[in-house]
């Protein structure tokens, strides 16, 4: 079967169907395995922002006023 034959058979497919395979075959491409290197990677990542925040050398924003911020700006660039 080719890739059009099937491509074609699953845009058949109920959209639930399409979601639950689409979801599979994204989750195909990911290894099975995360490379532990990237774990690491995040935990120092974690520590060093944990740390300058309790050194008060980090920039904290309000996560409310920044979500309507980020809203009004995308308003403006649509009227644009």
């Amino acid at each position: 079967m080719t890739t059009s034959q099937v491509r074609e058979l699953a845009l058949g497919l109920p959209v639930q169907e399409r979601a639950r395979l689409a979801r599979e075959l994204i989750d195909s491409l990911e290894p099975d395995t995360p490379d532990p290197g990237v774990e690491e990677a995040w935990i120092e990542e974690i520590d060093a922002r944990a740390e300058a925040l309790e050194r008060g050398e980090a920039k904290v924003y309000d996560g409310t006023a920044s979500l309507e911020r980020l809203r009004r700006e995308l308003r403006k660039g649509r009227e644009t």
